[in-house]
């Protein structure tokens, strides 16, 4: 094989695992390819039983990838339970859970799983702060994280201030792109490697250095507090170019870590995906899983069910919307399971997918087959 087009075979496996994204399970990531979001969350994810892979656009104009994190654990009334370790701990013992890079660890142990370090960072210090409290400012507590984690105000300001200053970056991204894949096979087709790999490696170069400095001012712009992230972020953007073409990924990625994916979506996606997202995200909730079913589940879901019912009905989608029956899919369909909604010929009075929730019979005939039941 040619060695040149081996060497840009290799730059583009380096540009394609840059694009891959470990996230855990409860996360969920919004990928823009052209004008169109998508989700990548829950089993849709390659991985395996607590994260997995969610893959950003790899070509130019290189989109947007947001990562937005619900809680890694439960917080009940008298303990929180960590989703990644199955541990119910009491509020009074978050005074020594540390977060060591994404995960949350306590005397040694894995307790939770983040998406990211940030929102390790983020959760643990919520955490300590509940240590100390009352039970009263802990529900208090509680009930304020719902109603910050449903504000989409917050993403819309985050965009706000964010796009304007993503235009020279992306240009600059566009350069670099241009000279790494195309520059190469050019300058060997014109003036030849061994006369023109000199300009060719000093405009790559500069280029480079351009893209990791607008990236350090922008994420300054955007986050001065987080200079200890920006450094170590900055130290990987310019050890590996391929790693740069992903810098508008690296600024967005962990931008507003604690976030509910439903408030993301009613932002970020179109309108009839949003209504099909938010038909499933509010049935997981609505109808939990029965088997192993624990309390501290129970009374997180109860304090922010309400907040997502107000959010949802800001989006102009009530929850007559949102627990509409489906459509029959045959005459023969007896019944439907109400969290996924699969329909069942024979006589089945639970869903075992999705742990023994009861079946419903009563089918509705007023939505058209293939649409949304939605507004």
């Amino acid at each position: 094989m040619n060695p040149l087009l081996e060497f840009t075979l290799v730059l583009g496996l380096l540009a394609l695992i840059e694009c891959a994204h470990w996230i855990t399970r409860q996360s969920a990531a919004f990928v823009k390819r052209w004008q169109r979001y998508a989700v990548r969350e829950g089993e849709s994810l390659f991985g395996n039983d607590r994260a997995g892979f969610a893959f950003a656009w790899p070509l130019p104009p290189f989109g947007a990838l947001w990562v937005f994190e619900a809680p890694p654990f439960h917080a009940g009334e008298q303990g929180v339970l960590g989703l990644a370790s199955g541990r119910v701990l009491a509020w009074d013992e978050f005074g020594g859970v540390s977060a060591e890079e994404r995960r949350l660890v306590c005397a040694g142990q894995l307790w939770a799983e983040c998406s990211s370090a940030r929102a390790a960072l983020e959760w643990q210090a919520w955490l300590a702060k509940r240590a100390s409290e009352s039970g009263e400012q802990r529900r208090a507590a509680r009930a304020e994280l719902a109603r910050e984690l449903c504000q989409v105000e917050r993403l819309r300001g985050v965009c706000a201030r964010m796009m304007p200053r993503r235009r020279g970056l992306l240009a600059l991204l566009w350069i670099e792109f241009l000279l790494l894949f195309g520059g190469l096979p050019l300058t060997e087709w014109t003036v030849g490697l061994s006369r023109g790999w000199p300009w060719l490696l000093g405009a790559l170069v500069s280029v480079h250095a351009l893209v990791v400095w607008r990236w350090a001012a922008v994420h300054r712009e955007l986050f001065p507090s987080r200079a200890r992230e920006r450094r170590a972020k900055l130290f990987g953007l310019c050890l590996s170019p391929p790693a740069a073409l992903r810098a508008l990924d690296v600024l967005s990625r962990d931008a507003l870590p604690r976030l509910e994916p439903l408030a993301a979506a009613s932002y970020l996606l179109e309108r009839t995906d949003f209504v099909a997202y938010a038909r499933q995200r509010w049935r997981e909730h609505a109808y939990l899983k029965p088997p192993g079913l624990r309390a501290e589940t129970r009374e997180w879901v109860a304090v922010l069910l309400p907040e997502m019912q107000r959010l949802l009905d800001r989006a102009g989608l009530p929850l007559a919307v949102l627990n509409a029956a489906p459509l029959r899919l045959g005459e023969d369909v007896l019944s439907y399971c109400p969290r996924c909604e699969r329909q069942f010929t024979q006589a089945t009075t639970h869903c075992e997918a999705c742990g023994g929730i009861r079946c419903q019979a009563q089918f509705t005939d007023r939505f058209q087959p293939g649409h949304i039941h939605g507004p």
